[in-house]
């Protein structure tokens, strides 16, 4: 079980690399996470999306169409639907959750983001959060 979750992350690891490497140098790394981070909220608001993308019975052509469609009406960059392509290619949609977080935990590495849990005596005012 361990070597397969962690194969899972490798597989996610490259695929979310590659993505941001790419991303970076054609300058679109944050309207790409806008898209991702749109995909991760369908996918964790509708259980039913969800589980068509994970399912090994649903074809990946039909996975990709119903995501392009998804993307074509938040009008979603043109590298984020090519993505979701090899995506389809390589049969990686059960993976697309893992790969969707680890792009956003390299963007926020690579940002420089902290974050912190903090506890307070008082209650925090707005400027204080």
């Amino acid at each position: 079980m361990t070597s397969q979750l962690a194969s899972g992350d490798l597989i996610a690891d490259r695929y979310a690399s590659a993505l941001y490497d790419l991303a970076v140098e054609k300058k679109l790394v944050d309207p790409v996470l806008n898209d991702l981070t749109n995909v991760k909220s369908l996918l964790n608001e509708h259980k039913d999306l969800s589980l068509v993308v994970k399912s090994p019975l649903i074809n990946s052509q039909d996975k990709l169409n119903i995501l392009e469609t998804l993307l074509q009406k938040t009008n979603a960059n043109q590298l984020t639907s090519t993505f979701f392509k090899v995506i389809e290619k390589n049969k990686r949609f059960s993976k697309l959750s893992s790969i969707i977080s680890e792009f956003i935990n390299i963007n926020s590495i690579k940002r420089g983001d902290v974050l912190a849990d903090i506890t307070s005596a008082d209650e925090l005012n707005d400027d204080q959060k």
